[in-house]
């Protein structure tokens, strides 16, 4: 599901949580990473393990403000790369990006 920066940091959500709530479903396929979007009356029902010697040093750390991703652009990297290696870790954003290249020179 897709929240915004201030329900993260007002919940401190992590994988592992289960959360109640109301949610829309997405509506172009293709397109959107999330199943579901407008997160809204959202409650943590459970706390996931917090057995910090099982986590690696991501895990135990807040994920980085979106002025953080912001600034530091877009970023490609292949989906199968993200499945194996990312998708373990506090930070493994997955969006659908189109890519506009521009060659002006500046």
């Amino acid at each position: 599901m897709a929240i915004s920066e201030k329900q993260q940091i007002k919940g401190l959500f992590r994988i592992g949580d289960v959360l109640e709530g109301t949610a829309w479903t997405k509506q172009y396929e293709e397109r959107e990473f999330a199943d579901y979007y407008r997160v809204g009356s959202l409650k943590c029902m459970s706390r996931g393990a917090t057995n910090h010697e099982s986590m690696p040093p991501p895990w135990i750390m807040l994920p980085p403000s979106m002025q953080t991703y912001e600034e530091r652009g877009p970023r490609l990297l292949s989906k199968r790369l993200w499945e194996t290696k990312c998708f373990q870790c506090i930070w493994a954003n997955m969006a659908n990006v189109e890519i506009q290249w521009d060659f002006r020179e500046i």
